[in-house]
């Protein structure tokens, strides 16, 4: 390159020592798979976000930078500044920059390379692309669809990277992932503490004082084990089903088993468009509920749903179905269509049963979630066909404030709509078969502890 061209990098970022591991297997080995986890302030988007760019000269294509969300994906890398005040999309020098998009984060690179900044929760609107490199921030916290459905095959097919980092978040699907890959000899995985990290004097990144204050603020002691120890072991705070979830695993009811042929599948919906429809299949089978079957999409239709179910019958073998249980806010209708989602649904051969309500009142979110937790205990799920609704369940959590030292309403993220479906499907079939009960767990709905 001539001298008007040349960049020398360091002016525009300099990675803290504990992060040049990372860089140094990225562009020297063949390795394509990279997890970092990291610690409370390690300064994960400033490292990947960085090499993320970089690469990205090194071969014209495709990039992706996910977070959780769109949102998120806005405030923490397009809009998101180092502490020494630059931002991070500054640290690009400018004239390797051929254009950008606001609306759409997207960056244009004078070799033709694009990066395009978007949330886990968009995923299925990038299905159709070839990113040659992927980013998944916050991996604790995303989708594990986004990776699993879609990044995954297309990587594995065009040889591209992929690198996630985070923080540990209990035995979801991230620690899955790292337990899974960290004897890969091709996976790098890497797990930093604030004991491991140190910047170029020698001192702590993170001072063991600023540890000893958060816990004297009143930190609790497995989130400060979580958050700058990189503990896995720590439950999900405020974890709605948490409880629930540990004895079905520790009663065995969380595995593999047959379909019982005879017995009438239940359903039970959370209906999206845009957004995810979740669909739960259970049998009542001598008093206990097998959870058969999970299933989530978006941007999807209702037509799309009902021809998914009736294949759902003929591969899983069983006779017929009971009721279809869906949310209360059914009589809506379809985008595009002249119809209700119920006429529609009917048009086609299914009969869709509104939840509308308990006692004449419409159920809460919190009465909803009480009624699950009543209802797993008699639960037994199929860990194969609900993989995906499982996670969901363990990662449905309550928000967090950390000023305040209270939990808050349910957090709405990628979970939230397995776990309403799931509702969905306790209360139609209860109110249809056990209202007695139904009318007595919702009267102690008015207070749910967080774990």
């Amino acid at each position: 390159m001539s001298d008007d061209t040349t960049i020398n990098l360091e002016d525009y970022f300099q990675p803290r020592p504990y992060q040049l591991d990372l860089y140094q297997t990225f562009f020297t080995t063949d390795i394509k798979r990279f997890i970092r986890v990291g610690h409370r302030r390690y300064g994960k988007d400033f490292e990947c976000f960085n090499l993320f760019w970089v690469a990205a000269l090194v071969k014209p294509g495709l990039y992706l930078y996910l977070l959780p969300t769109i949102g998120q994906a806005r405030s923490v890398i397009w809009e998101g500044r180092g502490k020494d005040g630059v931002s991070l999309l500054d640290r690009i020098p400018k004239k390797l920059i051929a254009s950008a998009n606001q609306t759409r984060m997207s960056i244009t690179l004078v070799n033709g390379s694009i990066l395009h900044i978007t949330g886990g929760n968009n995923y299925e609107a990038i299905i159709g692309t070839n990113p040659l490199g992927v980013v998944l921030s916050e991996f604790q916290s995303m989708n594990p669809m986004a990776w699993e459905l879609f990044l995954r095959a297309i990587l594995a097919e065009n040889g591209g990277w992929a690198i996630f980092n985070g923080t540990p978040r209990g035995h979801n699907h991230f620690y899955e992932l790292v337990e899974q890959n960290k004897d890969n000899p091709n996976w790098y995985v890497t797990i930093k503490t604030v004991e491991d990290t140190k910047l170029e004097d020698g001192s702590a990144a993170v001072p063991a004082q600023m540890v000893e204050e958060e816990r004297a603020a009143g930190m609790p002691e497995d989130l400060l084990q979580q958050e700058f120890y990189c503990s896995f072991e720590a439950a999900i705070r405020g974890a709605f089903f948490s409880e629930q979830m540990k004895k079905l695993k520790e009663e065995g009811r969380l595995g593999v088993f047959n379909v019982e042929p005879k017995a009438k599948v239940y359903t039970g919906w959370d209906l999206g468009v845009r957004d995810a429809t979740s669909i739960w299949f259970m049998q009542n089978v001598g008093g206990e509920w097998r959870i058969i079957y999970h299933l989530e999409e978006s941007n999807r239709n209702l037509e799309y749903f009902i021809m998914k179910i009736k294949e759902i019958k003929q591969r899983l073998g069983f006779l017929q179905y009971g009721m279809h249980f869906v949310p209360h806010d059914i009589a809506v209708r379809e985008w595009g269509a002249g119809k209700t989602r119920i006429a529609q649904a009917r048009d086609l051969g299914i009969i869709l049963t509104p939840v509308t309500n308990i006692g004449g009142q419409q159920i809460r979110i919190i009465e909803g979630i009480s009624i699950v937790r009543y209802n797993m205990a008699k639960m037994r799920i199929h860990s194969q066909n609900c993989k995906d609704g499982v996670r969901a369940l363990m990662e449905y959590h309550a928000m967090y404030d950390d000023t305040k030292k209270t939990y808050l309403g349910p957090n709405h993220n990628w979970a939230s709509h397995a776990c309403s479906a799931m509702a969905t499907l306790c209360v139609g079939y209860m109110d249809q078969y056990d209202n007695r009960s139904l009318l007595r767990v919702k009267e102690y709905a008015s207070y749910i502890p967080c774990s």
